[in-house]
């Protein structure tokens, strides 16, 4: 299986030098043009589907790097601090340091992580959140203002639109996102008008060639909650040999389309019935599918499944990864599992956190089962693509990162 993780943007601040909204927007790139089925050449004045996105290159995007002074750097300077964009007038700051280690004596660290708190009645609009030591957006710029970072004591956060001129870069630019914020970190901000129980998805396109990456990591929102979570944007492939009769399969890759049709494209009308442990969908001839037509939303559980096709393929699929810390419940008895790890792993090591719970385990043709603590049988490694069933002699939860 292949993989591409992401790692990229900003908790960003920004050193504002114009007039609040007054600077022009940067345009989106777009230079292509379409009617309603397809691309097309970008039509003419006149012609049908003219006056599109793709017809006009209105403030270009132009971005220069800075030191820690503010001086110009060329555009092939191997370090930089901030990022002015010459079309806005904002001046970015870039982060450094990522090793995976917070460092908050470092306000640059692209570790850190901080949470919003303003205690500014003026500016919180009524809500300042609660105080944390070193670790709250105010103390953060404050940081950066005490220092007189850039020579400039008038650093803020971004408000809305701001961000917009910034996150939505266009991937033709020719240096991007990911090369003029290599270090820094990704900002979610939620409005408090967003419907609480609402499912908060994540998504990224990468910049290097418009890939759209998707995170299985969900929230509910809540409002006036505060959410620390991390968040993983990768793609992946995995192919899968599916046998004529029933297949033991399990996914760590999540396509962007999991309906039954978009999930197994041409080969849908070889599929004939999908199972996990509690649920079902089954194809009738001349009614369709019928049962749980989302079962293979659950993916993102890390469940097995049983597949029932009328002949052999292979199925190859891109998407994102599923995050092996998800938590997977096992029953006291059998249980349906899924294999999330990337690569192959010897059973006792992949499952090490609850071995000695186990009793026995079942892959479609392999098998081994604890005697007085020792394993015996065929089964060796458990792989990417293939299903297990596993019996417990307790309920418990484990995840593969463990």
């Amino acid at each position: 299986m292949q993989t591409k993780n992401l790692v990229f943007s900003v908790l960003i601040v920004l050193l504002f030098t114009t007039s609040a909204h007054s600077w022009p927007i940067p345009d989106t790139g777009q230079t292509k043009c379409y009617d309603n089925e397809k691309e097309i050449p970008c039509p003419k004045p006149g012609e049908p589907f003219y006056g599109q996105d793709g017809n006009y290159n209105i403030n270009p995007p132009s971005y220069t790097k800075l030191d820690e002074k503010g001086n110009e750097l060329p555009d092939d300077a191997e370090t930089w601090v901030m990022v002015r964009d010459n079309v806005t007038g904002l001046i970015w700051e870039v982060k450094s340091a990522k090793d995976d280690v917070k460092n908050y004596s470092n306000p640059h660290d692209a570790d850190n992580v901080y949470t919003w708190y303003d205690s500014n009645p003026e500016t919180n609009g009524g809500w300042a959140e609660t105080p944390r030591d070193y670790t709250v957006t105010q103390d953060f710029i404050a940081a950066l203002n005490d220092a007189s970072f850039d020579g400039g004591s008038d650093w803020r956060l971004p408000d809305l639109h701001e961000l917009y001129s910034i996150i939505f870069l266009p991937s033709s630019f020719e240096l991007g996102t990911d090369r003029l914020f290599p270090k820094n970190l990704n900002v979610l901000a939620l409005s408090k008008s967003t419907i609480n129980g609402k499912e908060i998805t994540f998504k990224h396109q990468r910049g290097s060639d418009s890939v759209t990456l998707d995170a299985p990591e969900k929230i509910s929102f809540n409002a006036d909650d505060t959410v620390e979570k991390d968040l993983h944007f990768a793609s992946a492939s995995l192919e899968i040999n599916f046998h004529r009769g029933w297949s033991w399969v399990s996914f760590n890759v999540i396509p962007k389309d999991t309906t039954i049709e978009g999930f197994f494209g041409d080969n849908v009308s070889k599929v004939i019935q999908i199972k996990n442990q509690t649920q079902s969908a089954t194809y009738i001839d001349g009614l369709g599918w019928l049962g749980n037509t989302d079962i293979l939303r659950t993916i993102a559980d890390g469940v097995m499944f049983m597949i029932k096709t009328s002949e052999s393929f292979t199925l190859s699929l891109s998407g994102a990864l599923v995050n092996s810390n998800t938590n997977i419940i096992l029953n006291d008895g059998w249980t349906w599992i899924g294999y999330l790890p990337e690569e192959c792993k010897a059973y006792d090591s992949a499952l090490s956190s609850f071995i000695d719970e186990v009793r026995e385990i079942k892959s479609q043709t392999q098998s081994v089962i604890n005697l007085n603590s020792r394993f015996i049988g065929t089964l060796d490694n458990m792989c990417p693509g293939q299903g297990y069933i596993i019996k417990t002699s307790s309920e418990s939860t484990f995840n593969y990162a463990q």
